[in-house]
Order: structure tokens, then sequence, then C-alpha cells
């Protein structure tokens, strides 16, 4: 058996995104893999037909895809250099290839004049696209790119899509036969989501041009009569997702205020298409969409919503498990695939679903009526030494009952002692589930053993599990203390002097609130973390609604109420060594956040260490550079080993 390494993933296929033809004969699928040469990932599509997998690109190259007839798949990527040159040059464009799965042919099919445009077909040569429209103006003689203004808020973008001011992602009716390219939303307003059916489509946004905001608006657009109708007026309601059903609309949200956001349900209703009062269908206490599984292991995007027939299709987060569920316009709700582990994306067409899943120790691979059709990674998996994840409950001291895994190290022998890592999810509203995790078989792999679990503020338990409003520091870390002690009580083999924790996000916050609170940790490792709730406010991505939703007042009302919360104010209580991870281009926890804590444990005389990775951003533990994730596991590795192995 081969042990895991911080190389091991660039032996992994990474699939996603499951498309089934019109007639839904065939599925169509994107395989990502690390590409050593060009220090990143290779993506190509697939075929899967009559029980086998083809690839059907060969370029590394291929983007959104989507079926043009039962034997012709459109993709995006500049396969011309000089097409390839165009966009890097700034032009707005993307370029769509064809492919004939009968022949083999490719070629270029198009041009849409709008970057990172994402298609939606509708029939003959009409698309539906979603794509970025930049609002902002040169003045004149000004070189672009030499100066930046910002007037608004947000003002830069997630995942390193650095300054985004006056950008917007706009929709548009788009003919590839006459390149006519019709805008259907307004220059300023933001698609946040959007879905078509029965010749309309539903779409949830907000129009601004100088603070967003989080009170979403719905409405519907009629292809053929060409009107945009507003269902749901802005900043009235809290809306997620919506579904045209013929002449109604189907939406999921609530109408609680941005200070009550994380205490109320969210509810499905319906309303006409053509305006009108709105009424329930149903009251719902969890969150719907996916997206909130937490792995390293998994790389590309897919489908979380789907219309077909009377049913909407989507997925939801329920107990520690994402699955695959529908609900009809009378809230008729039916569970269409549900078992632990995660479903990352489906597609439907017809009566045949096809998902992309991870159970267990497998990593994703695409399931239909729960048998799995892919086997990319079989081989791999079944030559490596893995730990399997054992499901473990706590009673916590405030009445909750913990759910979480402990891993025991590879090689595991009777009579040893053994150090330990605690490792908290981001978030807080996201999940681990039992599925592979390529840092914690690393940790295990290296003599650790590795505690894991979703505490208060987790997902897919209902929004009173859910909710820390105002409670930041204070129902979580409850959660999490007890549920360590519980573990530590039941495998008396944990060395209580050697425990680690570490986290991202969320997960990097409750890092540097444990160190300030407690010294029972050898060792910490804070990963793109939050240490300054006033600071965050006014840098992050999210800062801006943050403070009301989440703590339940802002900077500016009571300053004291974030400060008391924040990681920053006890820093310098801290005798845990600490390494801090963050990206120079993570626009969800600004640098600052990492280096203030950092420059507080110094000051305190703690020992700490920064690392900053250039050009990364809040994603680089799962898409960053592949020589970049190495570097970040040895460095995490070798901290805890120089405080936990001595």
């Amino acid at each position: 058996m081969e042990k895991v390494t911080s190389k091991t993933f660039y032996n992994f296929r990474y699939v996603s995104d499951p498309h089934l033809s019109p007639d839904g004969s065939r599925v169509a699928f994107m395989v990502k893999r690390v590409n050593p040469s060009k220090n990143g990932y290779d993506s190509d599509l697939y075929v899967y037909e009559n029980g086998e997998s083809r690839r059907v690109t060969q370029w590394g190259i291929a983007g959104n895809f989507l079926w043009l007839d039962n034997d012709t798949l459109l993709f995006a990527g500049a396969r011309d250099p000089r097409d390839a040159k165009r966009i890097s040059d700034g032009e707005p464009l993307t370029v769509f290839n064809s492919v004939c799965l009968t022949t083999g042919e490719v070629g270029k099919a198009f041009e849409v004049p709008v970057r990172s445009a994402q298609l939606t077909h509708l029939g003959d040569n009409r698309f539906i696209v979603l794509g970025k429209h930049d609002n902002n103006v040169l003045q004149p003689g000004e070189e672009k790119g030499a100066v930046t203004t910002l007037t608004e808020i947000p003002y830069w973008g997630e995942f390193g899509l650095g300054y985004t001011s006056k950008m917007r992602n706009r929709l548009y009716l788009f003919s590839s036969a006459t390149g006519e390219l019709k805008p259907i939303t307004a220059p300023y307003f933001e698609v946040v989501k959007h879905l078509y059916a029965d010749g309309k489509i539903a779409i949830i946004g907000m129009e601004y041009d100088s603070k967003a905001t989080r009170l979403y608006s719905l409405s519907c657009y009629d292809i053929a009569a060409d009107k945009l109708t507003e269902l749901i007026p802005q900043n009235t309601m809290h809306i997620f997702a919506c579904a045209p059903f013929g002449d109604e609309v189907m939406f999921m949200g609530n109408t609680s205020t941005p200070y009550e956001h994380d205490r109320e349900h969210n509810n499905f209703y319906r309303i006409p298409a053509a305006g009108g009062p709105f009424t329930m269908v149903m009251d719902y206490d969890h969150n719907v969409g996916g997206g909130n599984g937490t792995t390293d292991a998994k790389l590309g995007g897919g489908r979380t919503f789907k219309r077909v027939g009377d049913r909407l299709y989507l997925l939801s987060t329920r107990v520690d498990s994402i699955g695959l569920y529908s609900i009809d316009l009378n809230g008729d709700w039916r569970e269409e695939d549900y078992k632990q582990g995660l479903i990352l994306s489906f597609d439907r067409q017809g009566e045949r679903t096809v998902t992309c899943a991870m159970y267990g120790e497998r990593l994703p691979e695409l399931y239909e009526n729960g048998r799995q059709i892919t086997h990319f990674n079989d081989e791999l998996l079944s030559n490596l030494s893995l730990s399997k994840p054992v499901y473990e409950e706590v009673q916590t001291s405030d009445g909750y009952v913990i759910h979480g895994w402990v891993m025991k190290p590879v090689g595991y022998e009777e009579g040893k002692t053994y150090p330990a890592i605690l490792h908290i999810h981001g978030g807080p509203p996201t999940i681990f589930s039992d599925v592979f995790h390529c840092e914690h078989q690393l940790w295990a792999n290296n003599g650790y053993f590795v505690i894991f679990c979703n505490p208060r503020g987790s997902d897919g338990r209902g929004f009173d599990f859910r909710n820390l409003t105002g409670k930041y520091g204070d129902w979580d870390y409850v959660s999490l203390m007890d549920y360590l002690d519980g573990i530590l009580d039941r495998y008396p083999e944990i060395d209580r002097k050697r425990l680690g924790v570490t986290g991202g996000s969320y997960g990097g916050y409750m890092t540097n609130w444990i160190i300030g609170h407690t010294n029972r940790f050898a060792a910490a490792v804070s990963q793109r973390s939050i240490s300054d709730w006033v600071t965050f406010e006014y840098t992050a991505i999210r800062g801006w609604y943050h403070s009301v939703y989440k703590h339940g007042t802002r900077a500016g009302e009571h300053p004291e109420v974030l400060w008391d919360c924040s990681p920053l104010k006890y820093a310098e209580r801290s005798t845990t060594p600490t390494l801090f991870i963050h990206s120079d281009n993570d626009h969800v926890c600004w640098l600052s956040e990492g280096l203030t804590m950092f420059a507080a444990l110094k000051t305190a005389g703690c020992p700490s260490k920064i690392c900053i990775f250039h050009g990364e951003n809040h994603e680089l533990s799962r898409s960053g550079k592949p020589t970049n994730r190495i570097r970040r596991m040895n460095e995490i590795l070798g901290w805890f080993d120089s405080y936990l192995k001595k």
C-alpha cells in the first residue's frame, strides 16, 4: 500500500457536472486533473454511454458546456492562440466549440461578445447567456488597468476576481446565426440566480450603483412576449431559489429582516408569473443548493437545481449529508436520492437521474440509481493506505448532541499513544461528512489521530442548530471543546499533551478564538482566518452584510459587540505556537486578518509564523496552484510535527 503524501492529489481525476443529452441516452461530464507542466489543471469532456466512458476533448481547456443536440456538445475554450490572445488582451469574448460524438469532428462554433459566458439552449440557434458586463468607462487617454476607481460595496469579488466595482453578471438573448446579443436585465442589475423552463426565465438579483443588498428581487422574463415582470420587489424578502412552472413561479425565501435572518425558516412559495400575491407552498427548515459539504478532494461545479416536468429537483443538506429532493407546486416533497455522503451535482432528463457524488473513501464519481457508473479513481484509492472515519456522537453541556468522526493513525498499534489534530470546518453553515479528505488522510498517514465534527452553527440540522447570531465564540466553542473532551475520554491512546487544532475561514476564526481562550493545544494552524470583525466588516467581500446577519449589529452601531467576539482582543493571552496561512488575493478573508493576529502573537512573545501565498485566493486548499497546495500541506504538517512529535 502507498502512503498518502502532500502530492497524492496529483493522481486524482476530479469528476464533476453531469449533463444528460436531450434524449437521455448519453451523459457528458467534466474531468479535471493536475497538469504539472503548467502548474495548473487540465479540464476535458467525457461521455458515458453503453456502460463505458470515453474522452471527447484533448486540449485541457474545456469550460462551460452543454448539449446542442443528442450528438453534439458545445464547450467554451479558446483553442486558437489568436483567440486566446484577444481574451488575454481584455476583449469581452467567450469562444464556443462544437464536437460531434459520431465523427469526432471538433471546430469553432461561434463567439459570444461577453466574458465568462454561460449558455442555456433554447432551440435552433438561440441561447440564454449569462456573462460579465463592465459599466466602467475609461477616461480620455487613460490606459486600461492604470487606475482603479471604486464607487460601491462590495468593491471586489470572491475567489480571485479582483476589483469588481461596477461589474455585473447580466442576462442576454443570443443568436449564434446572426451574432445578435440582446440584453434582458439592466446594466447595473446583478443576476444572482436564474432558471429557465416553459419559455420563461425566473431571475433573482439586485440593481444597485452604490451598495448591494441581500434582499434580492424576483422577476420573470417571458421570452415570447419579450416582457420582464418584477414579482417581488427588491429589499422586501430574502430569496434563495426560483423556478418557472408554466404560469407561475416557485421560489424559496423568508420575510425576515437582516437582523433576524438566521432566526427564520426558509419557505417555498408560489406566485403568478404575471404578478400578484404569493402563497406558501411548504415550510422548510434546511438549506438548499448543495455546495456545503467540506472536502479538499472535489474540483468543478455542476447543477444543483432543475425543473423537470411538474417538479423542481434540488440538492439540500440534511444532517451530515447532501441529498437530492424534489417538490411540486402543491408542496409534495420527495426524497429522491439520499444516503450518507455528499451529492455535489446532478442532472435529470425524463425519468433518468445521474449524480456526481462522494461516498466513503471514494473520490467524486458518477452514480445512477445508487450504482457507481464511472471508476476513474478506484484503482488509485485501492492502493493507498487509508484510515476509515469512525462516527462518534457526544452529548454537550448545553444539551445538544454533536456528530463527528475520529480517524486512527495508519499503522495504529494498541498500547501506544499518539498526537491528535482537531480540524474545524469553514462556514460555519457547512458540514463535514465521512467522505474522502486528502489532508485528513495525510495526517493519519503521518501518525496522527484526526478529529472532526459538526458543532452548533453547522448546516443540516435546522435553523435552531445553525443559528449563531450573536453567539460566535460561545455556543460553537462549547460544542467543539465538549466534543473534544468526549473523544479524549473514549480514546485514552490520544496524548492530551500533544493536541493540535486547525481550520480555515470560519475554522480559522475559531482557531484564533481557541488559542486566546485555552492553552490546552500544543500547536495551532490558522488558515484564511478572521481575527477582527470590525476590520472584516470593511474589507471582506461579505463583510458589509456579515455583521448584521451574524452578530446583530454593525461596527458603526455597537463596535464593542464585534470587538468582544473578535479573537484579536484576546490574542496576547495566547501561548500556543501558531502558524498562519493566508493568500494575498483572498477577498473573502482579507490578508489583514492573518497579519494582525500574527503580529499580536509576536508582540506577546508567542511563537508564530505566517505563510503568504501570492496570487492565491480563498480556494487555495481546493483549487490553488498544485505546487502551492503541496507547500501549504507541507507547512501545516511540518508545524504540527515540530510541536506535537517532540
